[in-house]
Order: structure tokens, then C-alpha cells, then sequence
């Protein structure tokens, strides 16, 4: 049975330093690659993908203890799974970039962002945002 995931949104007036963050251009080629999987993700989670595990990728999905921490940890394993595989994808149409393991990083980080319930933000492009240009 596929997993979906699925938009739970939050309303909150005040911008956080990760939305902030996010409406500075990205100056390198590693922040650029960290949107693109960026908005994999949010396509991904705004369109309700389905994700099919393999039962080895089921067997080390953490089991919700039924808190927001808990459903929180379960959500982030099935979005790397699927960030993982999109990843592969994206290094197929661009071989350039995901092929080197800072760029496949910067993707699936990305990618696990747009794809987290919540509207999180972009909690993780800081760290691709400072990295010296390509």
C-alpha cells in the first residue's frame, strides 16, 4: 500500500529566518541545486505523491508513538525515501550535478524541506547559501 504524502498547513503571521532566508538569490551553484530539490518536494507534497516502500524501507520507518514529535520523525523518513529517489532522477536529467555527493546533498536537504507537512520553510538552505561559488 502507498503512503501519501499529505498538506498540513499552519497559519503563522510572523515570517521565520528560514522564510526570510529563502527570498535571498541564491549566489552558487549548491544553493541552486538545494532550491530545485526544494521545489520537488513542494510538488511532491501540494500533489499528494503516493510513495511505495519496498518492505526493507517500511521495516526502518520509525513507528509513530501518536505525538507531533513522533508524527513529525515518521513524515521526515518517508520524504528523505522519496527525496532519495527523486534525486536519482534528477542526476539522470542533469548529470552535472547530482552525481557529486554535495549536490545530491543539497537536493535531497531541499527536497525533504518543500516536502514536510507544515510549511516548515526552508530550514536547511543556510547551509548552501555560504558555500564558495562553483
Amino acid at each position: 500500500m502507498p503512503l501519501l504524502l499529505a498538506v498540513a498547513g499552519c497559519s503563522d503571521s510572523e515570517p521565520t529566518p528560514a522564510a526570510s532566508a529563502s527570498e535571498r538569490p541564491c549566489m552558487n551553484e549548491l544553493c541552486r541545486t538545494y532550491e530545485q530539490g526544494y521545489r520537488a518536494g513542494e510538488q511532491a507534497l501540494v500533489s499528494g505523491e503516493e510513495v511505495t516502500l519496498s518492505p526493507a524501507e517500511r521495516a526502518r520507518l520509525p513507528v509513530s508513538d501518536g505525538t507531533v514529535s513522533g508524527a513529525v520523525e515518521a513524515d521526515m523518513a518517508v520524504a528523505k525515501i522519496l527525496c532519495g529517489r527523486k534525486a536519482e532522477e534528477f542526476a539522470e536529467n542533469d548529470p552535472m550535478g547530482v552525481d557529486q555527493p554535495e549536490y545530491r546533498e543539497a537536493f535531497v536537504d531541499g527536497c525533504t524541506d518543500g516536502a514536510l507537512p507544515g510549511g516548515s520553510g526552508k530550514l536547511s538552505r543556510h547551509k548552501y547559501e555560504e558555500v564558495a561559488p562553483s
